[in-house]
């Protein structure tokens, strides 16, 4: 396979405003046959199935580049469920909760969403990571949309 396309869109900020270094990729699903040289579209559905993986391997890539360069520290926090979150050491929870209100805002939708969904049908819904990405998974876009 060949002529794979990937663009990486690096932001300062994630879309809530908050300082964050979100990397963004946009991967072009046509691809070229190595065997024939014609053309394929790649299933954009298992590459969406993969992003999450994707992204932690990308991130642990990161940690481990910071930590080898700059000689900085990981720690993991408590995340949703059994999930740890890596955080650089020094930065503590507080500041992270102080420059995360995209969190805050995200869970206060679940709850609406899932209060909604108790009071409809008598009874509350699988677990939150059942939920869908989009709006009914608490993700309404950025702010103002």
């Amino acid at each position: 396979m060949g002529g794979v396309t990937v663009a990486a869109f690096e932001h300062w900020f994630n879309r809530a405003g908050d300082p964050q270094l979100p990397t963004h990729l946009a991967v072009s699903t046509m691809v070229r046959a190595s065997g024939s040289g014609r053309w394929r579209r790649l299933d954009g559905r298992a590459m969406y199935r993969a992003s999450a993986s994707v992204g932690e391997r990308y991130t642990g890539s990161l940690l481990a580049r910071l930590c080898d360069e700059l000689g900085v520290g990981v720690r993991h926090r408590q995340g949703r469920g059994d999930r740890a979150l890596p955080e650089l050491e020094g930065i503590g929870d507080r500041l992270i909760e102080v420059f995360s209100p995209r969190t805050a805002h995200v869970d206060a939708n679940l709850a609406r969403l899932v209060g909604e969904y108790v009071d409809a049908h008598g009874l509350r819904p699988g677990p939150a990571g059942d939920c869908p990405p989009g709006p009914a998974g608490g993700d309404d876009g950025p702010p103002g949309q």
